[in-house]
C-alpha cells in the first residue's frame, strides 16, 4: 500500500490526498468508477447555466488525487445546482487562476499575439 499523499494547503494546514478509487469509496455511498472521477477533473459536468462544474484535482505521475475538501465542495457545488438554488462561489484558487489568465490575455494582446 502506497503512503498517504499529504500537501500544505492555504491555510498552513496538512491535507491528505486520495486516489480516485479510494475517494470514491470514502465519499460516496454508491462509489462512482474512477474513470467517471478522472471525467469529472477533465471535462466536468455541465450546469443548468451553461458553466462546467470540474472536480479539483493533482496529477501525480502515475495517477490522479483529491482532497477531502475538493470532493465535497464538488458535491455542494453540484448539489445546489441540481436544487435550483444558487451554486456556492468557485474556490478562490479558480479566482486566482481566472486572474492569472485575464492577465496573461492582456500580456499577449499588448504584443499582438
Amino acid at each position: 500500500m502506497l503512503a498517504p499523499q499529504i500537501a500544505e494547503t492555504r491555510k498552513g494546514q496538512n491535507a491528505r490526498r486520495y486516489g480516485l478509487a479510494e475517494a470514491g469509496r470514502l465519499f460516496f455511498d454508491h462509489p462512482p468508477h474512477p474513470a467517471s472521477m478522472t471525467r469529472w477533473i477533465l471535462v466536468g459536468i455541465l450546469l443548468r447555466s451553461g458553466q462546467r462544474l470540474k472536480l479539483r484535482a493533482e496529477r501525480h505521475p502515475h495517477r490522479w488525487v483529491v482532497s477531502e475538501s475538493a470532493v465535497r465542495d464538488f458535491i455542494s457545488r453540484l448539489t445546489a445546482d441540481r436544487l435550483g438554488e444558487p451554486v456556492p462561489a468557485a474556490p478562490e484558487d479558480s479566482i486566482a487562476r481566472q486572474r492569472q489568465l485575464a492577465r496573461t490575455g492582456a500580456e499577449l494582446d499588448a504584443i499582438r499575439i
